[in-house]
């Protein structure tokens, strides 16, 4: 009997090839939204530090107004960097999402062919076993009916 081939291994390497691809889109997505929570986290932290530091300087010299001025005003630029930060991981968050439910897809389409390509090779493995067992049959047949005549084999 021939050898097993597959004729849609062509499809499904391509469909290996979509899921890597994919597979390797969410881990850059993940990635990426990683680097946005940590921005986001160090903006928090600076904002809090800012506010310590703010309230230890007021509490020192409580009269100087440029100070206070100065430290409103860094601490509302921290404060929109914050909220920059949060839309920046809002959107990663999103590309991550949407790159994962990809990998979903491109995986199911990669297992389907591959439940294919194994049912066709235990298929072909089956009919390989029974045309084995038919020749050893036939062969069995042919030493009976030698014997019966008086053959020898």
């Amino acid at each position: 009997m021939k050898n097993f081939r597959f004729r849609a291994q062509p499809a499904l390497d391509l469909r290996i090839q979509q899921d890597d691809v994919a597979q390797k889109a969410a881990a850059d997505a993940e990635t990426r939204r990683n680097s946005a929570r940590d921005a986001r986290d160090a903006a928090e932290r600076a904002i809090a530090e800012t506010l310590l530091r703010a309230n230890a300087d007021v509490a020192r010299n409580p009269a100087d107004v440029t100070m206070r001025t100065w430290y409103r005003n860094w601490i509302v630029s921290q404060r929109q960097d914050l909220a920059r930060r949060e839309r920046e991981l809002d959107v990663r968050e999103a590309e991550l999402r949407d790159a994962r439910r990809a990998a979903i897809v491109t995986r199911r389409k990669r297992r389907a062919l591959e439940r294919f390509r194994e049912r066709r090779l235990h298929a072909h493995e089956h009919e390989e076993r029974r045309e084995e067992t038919r020749a050893l049959d036939e062969l069995g047949t042919l030493r009976f009916a030698l014997r019966s005549r008086g053959g020898h084999t």
